[in-house]
């Protein structure tokens, strides 16, 4: 792979994250989380090791079925965001499904061992890149989401208070 192309995806990771960031629909959420994830996959890929092609591999199949939850959460909400009660199952289940793959993409407990498989194989660089940009986004829209699910907020203060005390 040519430097200007890992350029390019380098960019590529880097404007997904700030469609996330500053976009207001859950659409454009997801399409900003998707292609900062997509745009990661070739340069995991590029490494010449066996070992690293798998695991991009298994991180591509990850993101994927991850990214197809997190969709169909985000089209079930449109659909139950104009009733009065908040109660409505079907908006709740919706959440749930959009928490679900935020906490997978954030590799929090119990969806964080798919994080450690892919470690293996990658480079400093690419862990780098996997454990701190890749979680921008879905930290940033996991806050966003954090009314809706106070557990899940201090399940998430919680470790970040146990990683400062180590």
């Amino acid at each position: 792979m040519s430097f200007t192309t890992s350029i390019l995806f380098l960019f590529l990771t880097t404007l997904g994250t700030l469609i996330t960031l500053s976009s207001s629909s859950w659409l454009m959420i997801w399409i900003g989380m998707e292609l900062n994830a997509l745009a990661l996959f070739p340069l995991m890929a590029h490494a010449d090791t066996p070992l690293a092609k798998k695991t991009a591999l298994k991180y591509f199949t990850i993101q994927t079925t991850t990214a197809i939850v997190m969709l169909i959460g985000v089209l079930m909400l449109p659909q139950t965001i104009n009733q009065s009660s908040p109660d409505c199952l079907t908006h709740n289940i919706a959440l749930m499904m959009i928490m679900f793959g935020l906490t997978t993409k954030l590799a929090l407990v119990p969806a964080h061992t798919w994080l450690l498989e892919i470690i293996r194989g990658q480079s400093r660089l690419m862990i780098m890149i996997l454990t701190t940009w890749q979680k921008l986004a879905p930290l940033w829209v996991f806050i966003k989401l954090a009314p809706s699910f106070p557990t899940l907020t201090w399940i998430l203060a919680e470790k970040l208070t146990m990683w400062h005390k180590n």
